[in-house]
């Protein structure tokens, strides 16, 4: 068994933590490479279900390369962001997707709208609903579904963090905003597969 942990040290006053999130805030998708550390339990099940999965090809890979992507790291890119005044969030989509996830850093009196219609699927996961058959609620709620962290920023900002956030390759893109609420992430739209 192979375990690991990371330990942090951080100035209070420079803690991410949603709390200055505010209404009319943007919520911007990077994206994730694959699927991360979320949704093998059920990926196995279909591949003992349903061998033929395994005869896939992804984009030019195998589905075992593409189920089995190291996750994607997002240090490098994200800490000439920190301290900056206008981000106001970050939050890991891991297990619960984004509605479990994104809901954790915002305050009391507020929610997150996300339109799932924007989010860029990436093509495995078109593959594993295919083959399993799996409802849209489902895959929304155990995987990514290529979305690796989302991001909370002011309005004002989006040109710069997302002009920094290009030079390290990575394409983030607006998919909600932040509204009046009760610290719930609100889902509208229809996912778009590839």
């Amino acid at each position: 068994m192979l375990n690991a942990s990371i330990l942090g040290v951080v100035d209070k006053e420079r803690i991410i933590d949603g709390s200055k999130i505010d209404i009319g805030d943007v919520v911007l998708a990077l994206p994730s490479n694959g699927l991360h550390t979320n949704g093998y339990s059920l990926v196995r099940k279909l591949m003992e279900e349903k061998p033929e999965i395994l005869k896939e090809t992804i984009e030019g890979e195998s589905f075992l390369e593409a189920i089995l992507k190291p996750h994607q790291c997002y240090y490098q890119m994200l800490k000439g962001l920190f301290g900056m005044e206008e981000l106001h969030g970050l939050a890991h989509i891991t297990g619960g997707g984004i509605k479990g996830n994104l809901n954790r850093i915002l305050p009391a009196d507020m929610s997150a709208k996300v339109d799932v219609g924007n989010i860029r699927v990436l093509p495995i996961f078109e593959v594993i609903k295919r083959y399993g058959q799996v409802p849209d609620s489902d895959m929304l709620r155990t995987f990514n579904m290529g979305v690796g962290i989302t991001m909370v920023v002011k309005p004002s900002a989006l040109p710069a963090v997302t002009a920094h956030l290009r030079q390290f390759g990575c394409e983030a893109y607006v998919i909600g905003e932040i509204v009046e609420g009760n610290q719930t992430v609100v889902l509208e739209g229809q996912l778009q597969y590839p």
